[in-house]
């Protein structure tokens, strides 16, 4: 019974270490990564719309940049900047989570911008999360 209570301590603390080495890591950040993909937001949105199974198995986790103009601003629940860009449908759009929120307003509506970020499939709107604006 003790080297089974020793056997399990011993994976428990492995387990702790484990967790506490990858909490420790350094993220990988997106405006550093290589791009997947490049193209126009609308041509993003109609591939999801045509074929989302297929846009899936071709986006879903990769590195995306997108060229559009910004429909809507907006933050999130959690306080990070969403940029929606217009991809000419009235229920959908490229939704854009900022990974950092803009010190002072940089953006506004019916600006052209190219953003990079990670595909997180569709929604209403086509989902792209840890974004950064490559060009506004």
């Amino acid at each position: 019974m003790k080297k089974f209570i020793r056997f399990i301590l011993g994976v428990i603390t492995v387990l702790i270490i484990a967790y506490l080495i990858i909490v420790s890591l350094p993220k990988a950040k997106i405006d550093s990564a290589d791009v997947d993909f490049v193209l126009s937001a609308i041509e993003l949105y109609e591939h999801y719309q045509d074929d989302e199974t297929n846009a899936n198995d071709t986006y879903l986790g990769k590195v995306i940049e997108v060229q559009g103009t910004i429909q809507l601003i907006e933050t999130d629940q959690s306080g990070a900047t969403v940029l929606v860009l217009n991809v000419n449908d009235g229920f959908g759009g490229v939704m854009c989570t900022l990974a950092e929120n803009p010190k002072e307003e940089l953006y506004e509506v019916n600006q052209q911008v190219t953003v990079k970020g990670l595909c997180a499939g569709k929604l209403m709107d086509v989902v792209l999360n840890k974004c950064v604006v490559v060009y506004a």
